[in-house]
C-alpha cells in the first residue's frame, strides 16, 4: 500500500527513505498517518506526523500523481486542518514550510534560541552539583533521553 503511493505519487522517494518513514511512524508515541482513499480503496494521499502538547507536526506528505487539476494537497490539508482544530490542536507546523498558495493563509513565525551563560565562580558551582533533568513536556528532548531509541548511522 505505502510502496504503491510512494511509486504513483508526484515525489516519490527511494525506499530507505520510505522504510525510515515507516519505522519512525510505529516507533515514537505521537505519530499519526491521515489519508484519502477512493471508494475502490486506492490511496489518494497521505501524510504523516506527530503530536505532542496541543502541537502537531507534519514531516512528510505523498499525493497520487496525475490528479494535480483536483488540488489533492489542499484538500487533503484542508481536511487535516479542520480535524487538528476539532481535536483542539493550538498550533500546526509543516516541516519545511508549505510550497503551495495555503502559505499564504498563515502568519509566518520565526524561531530563534538564544543562549548565554555568564561565567562565574557561583554557576560554576553550580554547575557541578546541580541535578538536570529534561522537562516533561518537551517532545525533542523526551524523545531524546527514551530508553527505546536507536541511533542508526548510514
Amino acid at each position: 500500500m505505502l510502496n504503491e503511493l510512494n511509486q504513483a505519487s508526484t515525489h516519490p522517494v527511494s525506499d530507505l527513505v520510505l522504510e525510515r518513514r515507516y519505522s519512525t511512524m510505529k516507533a515514537l508515541n505521537g505519530l499519526f498517518c491521515v489519508g484519502v482513499k477512493t471508494p475502490d480503496g486506492q490511496w489518494i494521499s497521505l501524510l504523516g506526523g506527530r503530536r505532542h502538547h496541543g502541537v502537531s507536526e507534519i514531516d512528510w506528505q505523498m499525493n497520487r500523481s496525475g490528479l494535480e487539476r483536483y488540488s489533492v494537497g489542499t484538500m487533503i490539508r484542508s481536511y487535516l486542518i479542520e480535524h487538528e482544530i476539532e481535536i483542539g490542536t493550538s498550533r500546526l507546523f509543516f516541516e519545511g514550510g508549505t510550497p503551495h498558495s495555503m502559505r499564504h493563509a498563515f502568519i509566518s513565525e520565526k524561531a530563534v534560541d538564544i543562549v548565554v551563560a555568564k561565567q562565574s565562580l557561583f554557576v560554576s558551582l553550580l554547575r557541578r552539583v546541580a541535578h538536570w533533568s529534561p522537562p516533561r513536556n518537551n517532545f525533542l528532548l523526551q524523545t531524546l533521553v527514551d530508553p527505546a531509541l536507536r541511533w542508526e548511522l548510514h
